[in-house]
């Protein structure tokens, strides 16, 4: 119901609609190579996560990303209490 109130919305103020099905995620962290994330993966597996959690929600945060050659850095624009 959030992303389709947010899509709506966007829509309305002139932005398009995405053309691909909405795929809720969750990014943990980025891997620079290859060989990083394969180091990654076998490290999570050996952790033994369960990867099928259930977690309460009352709050996200939408991002700035601005690209630098560090790399991205990210800034907080604005916080949405989701009600209840």
């Amino acid at each position: 119901g959030l992303q389709k109130d947010i899509e709506e919305r966007l829509e309305a103020i002139g932005f398009e609609r995405e053309d691909r099905p909405f795929h809720p995620h969750l990014t943990l962290c980025r891997v620079k190579s290859v060989s990083e994330g394969r180091a990654l993966g076998r490290l999570v597996e050996g952790l033994g996560f369960d990867m099928n959690m259930d977690f309460h929600v009352d709050s996200f945060m939408l991002f700035r990303s601005d690209l630098g050659p560090g790399g991205a850095r990210y800034s907080v624009v604005r916080r949405f209490a989701l009600g209840g």
